[in-house]
């Protein structure tokens, strides 16, 4: 499997009979939150929660994307506690 981020989608691209582990990697992708794109033939979400989840296989550009988006995500809660205190 390899997660990557490409316009706006996150794209978890495994072949169909691939395993990781024991388990079909199709399954990992459907059990992450993604959906099925049948015209792209690929697990697909826009959120990076989900992706997140997948971020072991996530290329260079797709992990550093994830890290810093789920840090601003984080930090922006933080401040929006402190805030209301």
């Amino acid at each position: 499997m390899e997660l990557r981020y490409e316009h706006g989608l996150y794209i978890a691209a495994c072949a169909y009979t691939e395993l990781l582990g024991e388990t079909p990697a199709r399954e990992v992708a459907k059990q992450a939150g993604f959906r099925w794109n049948p015209q792209a033939k690929e697990w697909q979400t826009t959120d990076p929660y989900r992706a997140r989840a997948l971020r072991k296989y996530a290329d260079v550009t797709c992990a550093i994307h994830l890290e810093k988006l789920i840090a601003e995500q984080e930090r922006t809660k933080v401040l929006s506690r402190a805030a209301a205190i």
